[in-house]
C-alpha cells in the first residue's frame, strides 16, 4: 500500500472518530444541559399551576362566604342577638370589618376580592405561557441537536466505509 493512500485511510479514520466523538459531546453536553433546565421549567409550570389553583380555590370560597353574608342579612328581618352573631361572622369572613356592613359594601368588597383574584390569576397565567414557550423552544432545540449529533454519527459511518472501500483496505 502507497504512502498517500495508507495517509488518506488514518485520515479518514481519525476523521471519522471526531466525527463520532463530536456527535456524543453533543448529545452528551448539550442535551443533558437542557434537560435540566427543562425539569426546572416543568417545576416552575406546576407551581404555577398549583397557585392558580389555590387563588381560584380561594376565590371561590370568599364568593361562597359573601353569598351567604348577604343571604343571613336578608334573612334576619329581626335583629336577634344570635343573627346578629352569625351576620358578623360571615362579614368578617367576607373581608369586611363593620359587623354594620350594608349589603351594598358587602357585594363590593365581594366584587372588589374577585376582581383582585382574577387579575393575579391572569398574571400568574401570562407568566406560565412564557414558561410554556421556553419549554416549546428548548425541546425544538434538543430536536435540532440530536438531529445534527445523528448527521454527525452518518458522516462518521460514511467516512470508516469509504476507509474500507479504499485501495488496501
Amino acid at each position: 500500500m502507497s504512502h498517500p493512500t495508507l495517509f488518506r485511510r488514518r485520515l479518514l479514520t481519525v476523521a471519522a472518530i471526531v466525527l463520532m466523538i463530536s456527535s456524543a459531546l453533543l448529545s452528551f453536553f448539550l442535551v443533558q444541559e437542557n434537560d435540566r433546565h427543562l425539569a426546572d421549567l416543568r417545576r416552575s409550570e406546576e407551581k404555577m399551576d398549583q397557585a392558580i389553583r389555590t387563588l381560584w380555590e380561594r376565590m371561590s370560597e370568599a364568593d361562597r362566604t359573601a353569598d351567604t353574608a348577604v343571604i343571613v342579612s336578608l334573612l334576619a328581618k329581626d335583629s336577634t342577638p344570635e343573627t346578629a352573631e352569625l351576620k358578623r361572622y360571615y362579614l368578617e369572613r367576607a373581608g369586611m370589618t363593620q359587623p354594620t356592613a350594608s349589603l351594598m359594601e358587602v357585594v363590593k368588597a365581594a366584587d372588589t376580592a374577585r376582581s383582585r383574584s382574577v387579575d393575579g390569576i391572569n398574571d400568574i397565567y401570562l407568566s406560565r405561557i412564557d414558561v410554556e414557550n421556553e419549554i416549546m423552544a428548548r425541546e425544538a432545540a434538543n430536536k435540532r441537536t440530536a438531529d445534527f449529533a445523528f448527521l454527525l454519527q452518518l458522516m462518521s459511518l460514511v467516512l470508516i466505509i469509504l476507509t474500507r472501500e479504499m485501495p488496501g483496505g
